[in-house]
């Protein structure tokens, strides 16, 4: 209403003051003065309103699930050839239906992909890694955050979840699923630790495997295995319960 009323009053009528000084010849000397003076103003007036209505609108968060349940963003998951570490791309766009002004989105750890190919394995999203700047390089953030209407693409940590699987490949494409809790804890008492670590309580907790047999596939030392038990021990408190 603001903004209307002033951009009525800068119009270009009265912005020149012509209807006035047609009409009221006796007051010409006067009101065109008081409407040069408005005239000047006008244009900043107008600028610092769109600037501060620009800063008004509210910065909206809510998770990547749900962004997309509302129809708020488009998202895109394809993998990178790798089982572990920064091996998923995420692309997220934003849609006409997203409310105004920025939108923060979080993709909760324990986040599960679920593959498009039955013969690949299934993806757990560790972490938001970073917003791609380059074809193999990344500006590191924790969140998503998407200003205007193009296509941002991020790189996530993840973790297979089928270990007799083969890795997603370059053309493989996922479906985001809801975190599973003991998943989410897992990722999130391991994030300081090595991606073997991480890895290695990931499949402790979705195929039970033992160190002999991850070895098989990624070496996981003594060491790192036995964090990944305590981790599992923390988030689930025994080992053997489903």
């Amino acid at each position: 209403m603001m903004r209307q009323m002033i951009e009525q009053l800068c119009s270009r009528e009265w912005r020149r003051g012509v209807p006035m000084v047609r009409q009221e010849h006796t007051r010409k000397k006067t009101s065109r003065g008081l409407w040069t003076a408005m005239a000047a103003l006008c244009r900043p007036l107008l600028l610092g309103i769109g600037i501060v209505m620009a800063l008004a609108l509210p910065a909206v968060a809510e998770t990547l699930q749900a962004a997309v349940a509302a129809g708020h963003v488009k998202v895109t998951f394809t993998g990178t050839g790798g089982s572990s570490g920064d091996a998923v791309m995420m692309t997220v766009t934003k849609t006409t239906s997203a409310p105004k002004g920025e939108l923060t989105l979080t993709l909760p750890a324990g986040s599960r992909l679920s593959n498009a190919r039955a013969s690949e394995q299934d993806m757990v999203v560790g972490a938001v890694r970073g917003r791609m700047v380059g074809r193999e390089q990344f500006s590191p953030v924790a969140t998503i955050k998407l200003r205007g209407m193009e296509p941002v693409t991020y790189v996530l940590d993840a973790y297979c979840a089928d270990f007799e699987k083969d890795n997603p490949s370059e053309s493989t494409s996922f479906a985001l699923t809801p975190p599973e809790p003991v998943l989410a804890c897992l990722l999130k008492e391991t994030q300081d630790l090595s991606v073997a670590t991480r890895q290695a309580a990931v499949w402790m907790r979705v195929d039970r495997i033992t160190f002999t047999h991850m070895n098989e596939k990624l070496s996981v030392t003594r060491t790192e295995w036995a964090e990944a038990e305590k981790a599992m021990t923390r988030c689930q408190g025994d080992t053997s319960r489903p």
